[in-house]
């Protein structure tokens, strides 16, 4: 006899979240419901399939080898009752999960969000920060609808679309030395930075273009979060080179000056990725065309592509 396909999501869900708990809040159970899941899966499958370790449950060889084959059925499940069914955002009360780099998060968050509650008030939105290196990850185990970021080309069975592309500024704070030089690219290479880098990083796409010129400037503290950044360029005599619509943001909040970097920067596209799993589900695709909207709220010079 085939197990209910609820235990097939209790399953699932532990495979991707390595725990019971985060299992239990993904599928909005209590963690008693989950464990009284497993445990009936268990004795289902004569395995244990998780056992406890120092990072987490630990998937036996049978729970490996059945992970694949139950994603698969799930999302078939999942498929076939979405197909067909309309899909209005008024009335939809859907969790959207966006894996996000703080750089999309600071410029897309706000206007997302607003546009959101004009179009659909039930629906919940969670930002996840992630790293670069951790979107196909995210997307494949399904952590994440979809991923905004300056992001690498992802795998074949994922699609990139490519939102709009900043130009790089630079932010100071009043009475910074760098405003009254008069050789601006000299100085710019000589006084302190600050480097956001989420991962700790020493250098960045900035310090590559440098490079790139045979110049290279001076690093003077890496932080991980835009905020940080911001108050420390607020407070010091450090200079922040970031894309343009973060940079007017923080110019406005925290009375930075913004202005152009003294070179011509590469600039590098905002980019939106998802799995193809998604590309007809109606919710997904509503979420797409919104996404695009209100990134592509200014003229950006990017042409209309399928989503």
């Amino acid at each position: 006899m085939l197990p209910d396909l609820n235990l097939l999501r209790v399953f699932d869900a532990i495979w991707q979240e390595h725990s019971l708990t985060r299992a239990a809040a993904r599928l909005h159970l209590t963690q008693p419901a989950v464990s009284n899941a497993l445990r009936r899966l268990r004795e289902h499958l004569g395995d244990d399939l998780f056992q406890r370790g120092p990072d987490g449950m630990v998937p036996t060889a049978t729970a490996a080898t059945m992970a694949p084959h139950v994603r698969a059925a799930l999302e078939a499940v999942d498929t076939a009752f979405n197909a067909g069914k309309p899909f209005d955002p008024c009335t939809a009360t859907e969790r959207l999960v966006l894996a996000v780099s703080d750089q999309a998060e600071v410029a897309l968050g706000s206007p997302l969000l607003s546009a959101l509650r004009r179009q659909a008030p039930g629906m919940q939105v969670l930002f996840r920060h992630i790293g670069r290196d951790d979107v196909t990850e995210e997307l494949d185990n399904q952590r994440a609808m979809l991923a905004l970021g300056v992001l690498p080309e992802p795998p074949s069975r994922m699609t990139r679309i490519r939102l709009y592309r900043d130009p790089l500024m630079m932010l100071v704070r009043p009475g910074h030395p760098l405003l009254a030089a008069e050789d601006r690219m000299a100085a710019y290479l000589a006084l302190p930075h600050i480097l956001l880098s989420p991962v700790g990083d020493l250098h960045g796409a900035v310090d590559r273009m440098l490079a790139q010129m045979g110049h290279s400037r001076h690093v003077a503290v890496v932080v991980a979060h835009m905020a940080s950044a911001a108050i420390m360029t607020a407070q010091e005599d450090l200079i922040w080179s970031l894309p343009d619509r973060a940079a007017r943001l923080w110019e406005q909040h925290m009375g930075l000056i913004r202005l152009p970097v003294p070179f011509e920067p590469e600039g590098a596209p905002l980019s939106m990725v998802f799995h193809r799993r998604f590309e007809t589900y109606p919710p997904h695709q509503w979420l797409r065309r919104l996404i695009v909207s209100v990134a592509r709220g200014e003229d950006t010079g990017e042409g209309e592509q399928q989503v």
